[in-house]
């Protein structure tokens, strides 16, 4: 079965953009270079859904680990290619978990599974750009 996934997007002004999907929910995008930005850059949006979708993965695979997970984050840093087009050539996924137990096997195989099987962001833009991750452990 085919899934679809829509998001439309509308100019409101200068360099102003809101995206809502079809429930009615919505994000604020700004294209300005300048300090005047008001909201995400769409780029940034980009490093945004590789680190939530991954996040969700991972807290997913932990909870069926029976793992206590206490908090996540997810920092995406990604290396653009000068001249156009801009396109990432590299992203870069660092985790911090705070958990009791959590081992780094543990770690290893959530985030391994969400980047090489179910995260559709990373696994969409891998052909594109290559994308490593590391992890820290906080108990």
């Amino acid at each position: 079965m085919v899934q679809f996934t829509s998001a439309t997007v509308r100019w409101i002004g200068d360099d102003t953009y809101v995206a809502y999907d079809d429930k009615g929910h919505s994000v604020l995008i700004d294209a300005a270079s300048n300090d005047s930005r008001v909201a995400l850059r769409p780029t940034q949006l980009l490093m945004a859904a590789v680190g939530s979708c991954s996040a969700v993965d991972v807290v997913n695979i932990l909870k069926k680990m029976k793992k206590e997970l206490i908090s996540l984050k997810v920092m995406v840093t990604g290396e653009r290619e000068e001249g156009f087009p801009t396109y990432f050539n590299t992203i870069k996924v660092k985790y911090i978990l705070h958990g009791k137990g959590i081992t780094k096997e543990d770690a290893e195989r959530a985030i391994k599974l969400s980047q090489e099987k179910y995260c559709s962001v990373s696994l969409t833009l891998a052909g594109k750009a290559k994308i490593d991750w590391e992890y820290e452990i906080i108990e």
